[in-house]
């Protein structure tokens, strides 16, 4: 493939990273431990990189953190 002027490879990659977080997330039916064994992250990477993914404060729900990691 071609690639054309202008082209933002970091949205690119942010987009990539997003899809795959929202598709981990939703096979392992919301539980964001399962969804980092999936991807072969950490809870804690796992969670940076949602919340980054989403907006900084859009998933800040550290009590459900600690639900998933039990």
């Amino acid at each position: 493939a071609q690639i054309v002027a202008g082209f933002d490879l970091q949205k690119y990659l942010d987009d990539l990273e997003r899809q795959y977080l929202e598709r981990a997330l939703q096979q392992a039916k919301g539980v964001k431990l399962e969804a980092a064994k999936l991807l072969g992250l950490t809870f804690r990477s796992f969670r940076y990189r949602w919340k980054k993914a989403m907006g900084v404060g859009a998933a800040d729900d550290d009590e459900g953190a600690e639900a998933d990691a039990s």
